[in-house]
């Protein structure tokens, strides 16, 4: 292949032109043929640059999952500002600009455009990755999601950065490309930067034959003329717009749910609304699928099937009953459609909650994987591991007794309803929080009033198939969460119990009526609302148990505070269940998780991590001889206090992903989830004084969870015993910090890259469809 060199003078040039001091140059081959973005250029920035520049926590807001998202750039404005006290404008890729001119009035910089003619090319990307090739070396912490980020607008403000950070250019905190990676992306740059040609964008964009025919079918059930149709469709779409909408076809391909102005078989006129029940202002709304063509990265990944009995089952539950009124449009006053149980009281409860319930771990997945789960102030509302029950539709009162819900709507309002520009002092008011309080204690007594003997099992929805999660495991990992089918770890302090009014309320409060682009007052209110949801589904969980251990129970989730002044309101119902043992909690989820859940849902307690009644944690087996031995070894090794988890308690520490190399067989993969132990999470501020690392355990989890793995560990099988015992035994000596170094893998590290790259092709491999890009952001911050 002809290649040719950047002369040296080129460079100094446009290095001095910023006010910095000339860098020594790259030799920079570039190809004479033409290179192909989607083809060559793509995977590569999918893997080496979109791992950190994706979604709304993108470095500078810029999007490189997409070529729309590389040619829009990057911009000053951070989405995630906790200072903000005026809302900003959207700027959502696709949604809220369609050009890239477009962007350019919203203040965003191209990153690919060159000052330079004649061929040559001084872009900021070339400079910043240009530069990382003659500075390689990683030292010191690196924190992409700083609200103190520089984004260099252009030449001048970059070298001013690099001079000041000689370390810091791209990929940020990480080893550099290899040359010929970077030849592959200077030789696009200095070709102009070029996306898909014509062929290849309508490839992209357009559905293959069979997922037309789904569109065409789909489309036509949620726009039909008549009102049940249509609110149904509305209801569906508010719970729907961030999915990732497969069809029952053998494509691997997914579509979003979008509100267009034109009617399916014409082209789509978007509906560009902050919230998806804000007024579309249009006379008729059509529901169409917009194909996703950027990368699937996992953090946003929420898939939701639309299959012919996804299909059959709609109609099952929004068309053939009987609604409670006849059906009829309703509009679009704030009042109204920021409070669903309003908006859509003619729809019955039942059908409403059923779907929630038969697409569970969808619904709770879009609280951890939607906008408002990035950043500590938005998690630490929550325990770092607890599991969720729902009740039995059968035995929800406010399925059964609809005016019930009627009668409390004035309660269920949300500070979504007042939009994105709350104010700090209005936030601290409390006013929603009151009346979820107020809807909680009369929810309580009403409870106590129809159930005179008390709560059975026989309350908790025991699911009736195999894609049904009747039992979910939540893991907080700090500054961001994941769901999960199933009890994963040992008994967690807290359980919640969610019912129809408490799941909606979540999901509008936390993804539908949630703006990331809101003052840091709107922010605040809804997390402060949701101090309340928690306290009221914890409290729904203690109503199963013997009425003298709940106040007790509760304290023990809450230490140092007075449940009461926490909005704790003990129900007066009695004792149902006959318990045998005096450890009525596990005593309850040992008999749901072993008898009353239905088989189907193939839900079972975690092998590894979960101890059974009257069970403690193993001694480390003295020697490793089956597959028994390291069992009970990592069984022993998630006893809580254990060395290297307690004193490894960065908030930037809390899931490893574990390769172990087996001599035979294919080789092992698998998640460490770090629990860090809370006092109480009753406040928003000085998280830090409510820790007790002597009490932060680990759990064990086969594959590989969570969307930001912090830290790597490749581990040879036959080092396995020595590895186990430096977890057992970390003391922080030089001879334990060398184990680290062998073992894990830093972000300086020269074997970073090779070993992500195996974690994802791993993670394809196993997640063919629920799975996509993992996202290295939140990787340990010091370069070791």
């Amino acid at each position: 292949m002809n290649v040719t060199f950047l002369p040296v003078f080129v460079l100094a040039l446009f290095l001095a032109g910023c006010g910095a001091k000339a860098l020594p140059p790259v030799a920079i081959k570039i190809p004479t043929r033409t290179i192909d973005y989607q083809r060559e250029v793509k995977p590569l920035l999918d893997k080496r640059c979109t791992v950190c520049h994706s979604c709304y926590n993108s470095p500078c807001q810029l999007k490189m999952d997409s070529f729309e998202g590389v040619d829009r750039g990057a911009t000053k404005r951070a989405i995630y500002n906790s200072s903000r006290l005026i809302a900003m404008d959207p700027t959502r890729l696709f949604t809220d600009a369609q050009t890239t001119a477009e962007w350019r009035q919203k203040e965003f910089f191209s990153v690919t455009a060159s000052t330079v003619a004649n061929g040559w090319n001084d872009s900021l990307m070339i400079q910043m990755l240009s530069h990382k090739m003659k500075n390689p070396k990683s030292v010191g912490e690196y924190r992409s999601e700083s609200e103190d980020l520089t984004c260099s607008e252009n030449g001048q403000e970059l070298g001013r950065y690099l001079e000041k950070h000689p370390n810091n250019g791209m990929p940020f905190g990480f080893p550099p490309l290899k040359q010929d990676e970077f030849d592959l992306i200077a030789g696009w740059l200095v070709q102009g930067a070029k996306g898909p040609d014509v062929a290849q964008q309508a490839k992209l964009t357009t559905p293959k034959e069979s997922d037309a025919l789904a569109v065409v079918q789909w489309e036509a059930f949620l726009n039909q003329d008549d009102a049940k149709h249509a609110m149904t469709a509305r209801y569906l779409y508010e719970h729907l717009f961030l999915a990732h909408l497969k069809f029952g076809t053998p494509t691997n391909e997914f579509y979003e749910l979008v509100r267009s102005r034109t009617p399916p078989g014409q082209p789509l006129d978007l509906i560009a609304t902050v919230r998806p029940y804000d007024d579309p202002g249009a006379l008729r709304v059509y529901y169409r699928f917009r194909k996703i063509h950027s990368t699937i990265v996992f953090k946003t990944h929420m898939v939701f099937n639309l299959d012919d009995a996804q299909l059959q089952r709609l109609g099952e539950l929004f068309i053939e009953p009987e609604w409670l009124q006849p059906p009829h449009l309703m509009g679009y006053d704030t009042r109204v459609s920021a409070n669903p149980f309003v908006a859509f009281e003619q729809i019955p409860p039942r059908s409403r909650y059923q779907f929630l319930l038969d697409n569970a771990l969808y619904t709770i997945m879009t609280f951890i994987h939607g906008p408002v789960c990035k950043g500590q102030i938005a998690l630490n509302v929550i325990d770092d591991h607890f599991w969720v029950m729902f009740v039995d539709p059968d035995h929800d009162l406010s399925v059964a007794y609809p005016g019930f819900l009627k009668l409390y709507s004035d309660k269920l309002r949300m500070p979504i309803e007042k939009g994105s520009d709350t104010r700090i002092f209005s936030a601290l008011t409390d006013e929603y929080r009151r009346s979820a309080v107020e809807f909680y204690r009369a929810r309580q007594d009403f409870y106590t009033t129809l159930n005179y003997s008390g709560l059975g099992y026989e309350s908790i929805w025991k699911g009736n198939r195999v894609v049904d999660a009747p039992l979910l495991t939540i893991y907080r990992h700090f500054e961001s969460a994941s769901v999960h089918k199933g009890a994963l770890g040992d008994l967690p302090k807290t359980l919640w119990v969610l019912d129809y009014p408490l799941l909606e309320r979540i999901y509008y409060g936390l993804v539908a009526g949630f703006d990331p682009y809101g003052t840091v007052g709107h922010q605040l209110a809804i997390r402060l609302y949701m101090d309340g949801l928690r306290v009221e589904g914890e409290s729904n969980f203690l109503n199963f148990l013997p009425p003298e251990s709940r106040q007790e129970t509760m304290q023990s989730w809450y230490k140092g505070i007075d449940p009461d002044k926490i909005g704790y309101y003990s129900s007066a119902l009695p004792a149902k269940i006959s318990y045998t043992t005096d450890d009525p909690k596990r005593e309850f989820v040992e008999h749901v998780v072993d008898s009353h859940l239905l088989p189907a849902t193939d839900i079972a307690f975690d092998t590894v991590n979960y101890l059974r009644a009257g069970a403690d944690y193993p001694q480390l087996p003295e020697k490793y001889e089956t597959d028994d031995d390291y069992l009970r070894a990592f069984r022993a090794l998630s006893r809580p206090g254990t060395p290297f988890f307690a004193m490894i308690n960065s908030s930037n520490a809390n899931i490893a992903f574990m390769r172990i190399r087996r001599e035979k067989g294919r080789d092992v993969a698998f998640s460490v989830v770090i629990n860090r132990w809370h006092d109480n999470v009753a406040f928003l501020l000085n998280e830090d004084d409510r820790l007790d690392p002597a009490k932060d355990s680990a759990n064990f989890i086969h594959g590989l969870i969570g969307s930001y793995p912090n830290y790597f560990f490749d581990v040879r099988e036959e080092d396995l015993p020595d590895f186990i015992d430096f977890l057992a035994h970390f003391d922080s000596s030089p001879q334990d910090l060398a184990r680290l170094a062998k073992y894990g893998v830093s972000r300086a590290d020269d074997r970073l890259w090779e070993t992500y790259d195996w974690f994802q092709k791993r993670f394809n491999e196993d997640e063919p469809v629920l799975g996509g890009l993992f996202d290295l952001n939140r990787y340990y911050y010091r370069a070791l």
